[in-house]
């Protein structure tokens, strides 16, 4: 989604189609180019990244959001690795139930504190017999980037957001890039 219209865009459409490169510049130079002058111009946006990690759940909302948004962390983590995470017949409700435990979900209205949320992670995979490291940090784009640069999805976490509140969320990917046009990140 283009974070300047509110509309779904192509990627092909966000990425440069034909950037001043040495040869481009010689071509529009060229008086006897068929390029017309107003084919030149600057382009609207600039140095676009974008990743995704493949193979992440996406479960629909159980018992609470954090339980839900950490199952697909572990269920992913489980499939690369660190099978004792999840049992080979456990379904995806007792997973949620058994992170909700875990980390305190009040269940009658689905929260779960951002410190309960740490513990309950910690907490989940040293009962299966691995040292689980979970680090917090505040409104750091780039360090998301760098955790799914990675190949590590993340938690996303929202407070007082106009549109979602108190969120829990798994981040599984970015899209990043810069508009000439209003001189602004998009991220």
């Amino acid at each position: 989604m283009s974070l300047s219209n509110k509309k779904v865009e192509k990627k092909s459409k966000l990425k440069l189609n034909a950037p001043l490169s040495y040869e481009n510049i010689e071509k529009y130079a060229d008086a006897t180019s068929t390029v017309e002058p107003e084919q030149i111009g600057t382009q609207a946006v600039t140095n676009y990244k974008y990743k995704l990690i493949s193979g992440v759940p996406d479960y629909t909302w159980d018992i609470g959001c954090a339980p839900t948004s950490g199952a697909n962390i572990v269920k992913y983590w489980d499939s690369r690795g660190y099978p004792n995470l999840v049992g080979t017949s456990q379904t995806t409700h007792s997973l949620i139930d058994q992170l909700a435990t875990s980390m305190n979900t009040n269940r009658s209205t689905g929260r779960t504190s951002v410190t309960n949320m740490r513990t309950g992670m910690i907490n989940f995979g040293g009962a299966r017999g691995y040292g689980v490291t979970v680090t917090t940090y505040s409104g750091s784009f780039s360090t998301h980037m760098n955790e799914i640069n990675a190949g590590r999805p993340d938690w996303v976490t929202t407070a007082n957001h106009p549109v979602w509140g108190d969120h829990a969320m798994t981040g599984v990917g970015y899209e990043e890039y810069y508009n000439t046009s209003d001189f602004t990140w998009y991220r």
